[in-house]
């Protein structure tokens, strides 16, 4: 019986939990910060608001690719990524936020061959001590 009812009580429980600690509070603004950053292309600040160690992963099926492991690694990819397509940008579509955890529903903009490209993606970030430790890039869909 308690099988059946688990979904509804895990979810009482969850909106029962106080969302505005102040922890919450930071990694809002960490993201805030990060995603600020990613739309100015600005790879200083975001490499500020990460930790030495941040891992970058993309999940694919049944496995989990690493893209980019430190810091250094992550300057790279995203210079690379700048480079490659300078016009793009990033919107929150949607967040949720449980403990160390924070889901956004991300929303990637671009102009290709004089057109404009939109993508969506899920993107899960694990924010400790006031840095992302790690973000999991989950396949993007074409989105309007």
């Amino acid at each position: 019986m308690i099988a059946r009812y688990w979904h509804s009580l895990l979810f009482a429980a969850c909106i029962a939990a106080p969302v505005d600690s102040p922890r919450a509070d930071n990694t809002a603004h960490v993201l805030d910060q990060f995603l600020d950053a990613y739309n100015r292309h600005d790879i200083g600040t975001m490499l500020e608001l990460v930790s030495a160690d941040v891992q970058t992963m993309a999940v694919k099926d049944d496995r989990i690719e690493v893209l980019a492991k430190g810091r250094e690694a992550l300057r790279k990819m995203l210079m690379e990524g700048f480079e490659a397509v300078p016009s793009t940008r990033l919107a929150i579509a949607e967040r949720i936020e449980l403990g160390q955890f924070t889901s956004i529903l991300e929303k990637a903009v671009w102009e290709s061959r004089g057109e404009t490209r939109h993508q969506c993606s899920l993107s899960v970030y694990r924010v400790t001590s006031g840095k992302i430790a790690a973000v999991w890039y989950f396949p993007s869909q074409d989105c309007e």
